[in-house]
């Protein structure tokens, strides 16, 4: 089990799937402090006219729903009430990675399927843009989603030299994963 830390910031990307609401369990688990879990959904950019006043008034408007989504979807658990929802518009690993930066993320954690699926071989899965993107430190946890409860297994994935660290979640012992 990763030690769980009350000292930064941790990002879960968000999609409204399962195996999204995994790695915000997942998460969860790693804090004491919800606060310091960071959700972020990321929206293919708005189109519409260059003016600026009403891609704003869209872009708001959009947001306030996705987070009414959110909101209602994880109504079910008192823990989560704290966490914080962001909705940003562009490349998913490009966002995610910005987001961290912008925010001194002490982690990404990044939920992805054990066992691929066709469509994560034709357009690909979100932990592989956001691993290559980052210059924070991603964990991966994989959810085998053929099981009732979802049980992760994480991989924690250097951001700077890209590679992994370890395939065993007890690499990160006590203190910070930086």
């Amino acid at each position: 089990m990763i030690a769980k830390s009350d000292q930064g910031i941790i990002v879960v990307p968000w999609d409204f799937s399962a195996l999204s609401r995994a790695g915000l369990d997942h998460a969860l688990n790693m804090t004491d402090n919800s606060k310091l879990i960071h959700v972020v959904h990321v929206a293919p950019p708005l189109s519409g006219p260059d003016n600026g006043v009403l891609y704003t008034a869209a872009e708001k408007q959009k947001s306030r729903e996705l987070e009414r989504r959110f909101r209602d979807q994880i109504s079910e658990n008192s823990d989560l009430n704290d966490v914080c929802f962001h909705v940003v518009y562009g490349y998913v690993g490009f966002e995610i990675a910005r987001f961290a930066d912008l925010y001194q993320a002490e982690l990404i954690v990044v939920p992805s399927r054990k066992k691929r699926t066709i469509l994560d071989i034709l357009f690909g899965g979100l932990a592989k843009p956001v691993i290559r993107q980052a210059r924070r430190p991603v964990l991966e946890v994989q959810v085998d989603e053929s099981s009732a409860n979802l049980k992760p297994q994480p991989h924690i994935f250097s951001a700077t030299l890209n590679r992994v660290f370890a395939r065993r979640p007890d690499v990160a012992k006590a203190g910070k994963l930086k």
